[in-house]
């Protein structure tokens, strides 16, 4: 049996604003790295915004970014494997400070500080975030 492509990920730690596969990756840095090497495609990396310590201004860059043609919005129940979705924690309104990758069906990828990298079900993401928008790269149409 193959193992699935998430499984490489879950060696690497959550670093705040991490971009390094050695040095740790931070939730935009683990779908940055996921495009880089599972599809082969480079994404901007927002280098020198965290998402901890300028979590606002990072996240706001980077929806910027998610614009057609370059990015366009999908459904939940049509996302797949490398759209990327962003999160708002439960309790906050329209507050986005989290994304994480689908992963395959009912799966998310993503990693948070003192957890690190895992695979989770849109339904067990949903405890404690709710779902602002799905996202696919116009190089997975």
């Amino acid at each position: 049996m193959t193992e699935h492509w998430t499984a490489k990920y879950m060696q690497v730690p959550y670093t705040s604003g991490g971009r390094s596969w050695t040095d740790g990756l931070d939730c935009w840095g683990l779908v940055l790295e996921a495009f880089r090497r599972e599809l082969g495609q480079e994404l901007g990396d927002y280098s020198g915004l965290s998402l901890d310590t300028r979590r606002l201004a990072t996240v706001r860059a980077i929806v910027r970014g998610l614009r057609p043609p370059e990015w366009t919005p999908v459904d939940v129940e049509t996302s797949r494997p490398f759209d990327v979705c962003f999160l708002v924690p439960k309790g906050k309104v329209s507050v986005i400070t989290h994304m994480a990758l689908v992963a395959g069906r009912d799966r998310l990828l993503h990693t948070l500080e003192g957890i690190g990298p895992h695979v989770q079900t849109w339904r067990d993401i949903g405890v404690s975030f709710r779902i602002h928008g799905v996202y696919r790269h116009g190089s997975q149409q």
